[in-house]
């Protein structure tokens, strides 16, 4: 039987054998939850297998991916994954923020945000100029929240188009 992920059919006794294929596109995707989804998926078709069943992993065995199903522990793949976020200053330890808009807004949204929470943020703002993107300490988080919320009720008064805001968004 050959499935795509989410289809897979269930078996009385569970499967013989699981080959696991296309590894090395699922984990270099572009984008910062790739792994993670990886190890959700194929952990969720490894408990279709039988106990005494036979798994292919079409990653290098020294990947992190690939030594917790060999190993049977994917919560060392996990925390190795936070400590390298930790690192990166990246959700769950700071919080990303995506507001997308009309560049001129973007741009003077941009210095009211950085003079007001100078310091407490960094801002990136893609090519097209329409979505800038926020780093953010976990504890300046909900005061800068905060502030965008107010201004999001402020241009709703004025009758200007809301900001697209994205708290942690699942793609960066």
């Amino acid at each position: 039987m050959v499935s795509t992920f989410g289809v897979e059919p269930l078996h009385p006794q569970g499967y013989g054998a699981i080959v696991l294929l296309g590894g090395e596109e699922l984990v270099n995707r572009p984008f910062i939850r790739s792994e993670e989804e990886t190890l959700h998926r194929w952990f969720k078709i490894l408990s279709y297998l039988h106990k005494e069943g036979a798994v292919f992993i079409s990653l290098p065995s020294q990947h992190g991916i690939a030594q917790a199903i060999i190993q049977q522990k994917p919560t060392k793949f996990l925390n190795s994954e936070l400590v390298e976020r930790s690192k990166a200053l990246l959700p769950p330890h700071s919080r990303l923020i995506t507001i997308s808009s009309d560049s001129l807004t973007i741009v003077s949204l941009r210095q009211k945000l950085e003079s007001e929470f100078s310091g407490k943020l960094t801002s990136h703002i893609s090519t097209n100029g329409g979505t800038m993107t926020l780093k953010v300490d976990q504890k300046s988080s909900n005061e800068i929240l905060v502030a965008l919320r107010a201004l999001q009720k402020l241009r709703s008064i004025k009758n200007k188009k809301l900001l697209s805001i994205h708290v942690d968004p699942y793609e960066i």
